[in-house]
């Protein structure tokens, strides 16, 4: 099963996606979660940065959602964890499999075809690719035009930003300037 969301630019679709990481993984004891973007620095800086905010937030509200932070991991004990996914070969991401795994790709469109393959190599129960259509080719583009039906393909222009109509967002979104 999968969901592609295939989004304008300044939408949300990092912190959803970091939402939707952190929900799978705090309510499905022993299950996994990976997560990856075209570059580990992006992986860092946009979705995982994310995740942590979203944790604190969590946490100063009295919702902890526990576990134990390691660079790109987030472990929980026993392997249940969620991993970012760098840029290695299969090979090098081999054997991280489970019951119930979660595959998050963030910005689709520019994440390696090698990089794919070793996530499809998993078999994970759900995916979620996220991204900006900007590639007329590649998996990102064949899930989103020619989905199979257990794929779901949500379309959010940048127009349907909350600030569309501000000239510039206070939070990063997509604006009028």
């Amino acid at each position: 099963e999968g969901t592609a969301g295939r989004t304008g630019n300044g939408v949300g679709k990092s912190l959803v996606g970091s939402g939707i990481v952190l929900g799978f993984l705090t309510t499905r004891p022993g299950s996994r979660a990976i997560v990856a973007a075209p570059t580990t620095g992006q992986l860092a800086g946009v979705l995982w940065a994310e995740m942590q905010a979203a944790r604190t937030r969590a946490e100063k509200l009295g919702l902890p959602l526990g576990g134990r932070l390691n660079g790109l991991t987030l472990d929980y004990g026993d392997g249940w964890t969620l991993e970012g996914f760098g840029q290695g070969s299969v090979e090098a991401r081999s054997g991280r499999h489970a019951g119930e795994l979660l595959a998050v790709i963030d910005e689709a469109s520019g994440v390696k075809p090698s990089v794919l393959e070793a996530i499809d190599s998993l078999n994970p129960s759900r995916y979620l690719y996220l991204g900006n259509p900007l590639r007329p080719d590649g998996k990102f583009f064949e899930v989103c035009e020619r989905p199979g039906p257990h794929v779901n393909v949500i379309r959010i222009s940048s127009l349907e930003s909350p600030d569309i109509t501000l000239p510039r967002s206070s939070r990063g979104m997509a604006d009028a300037g």
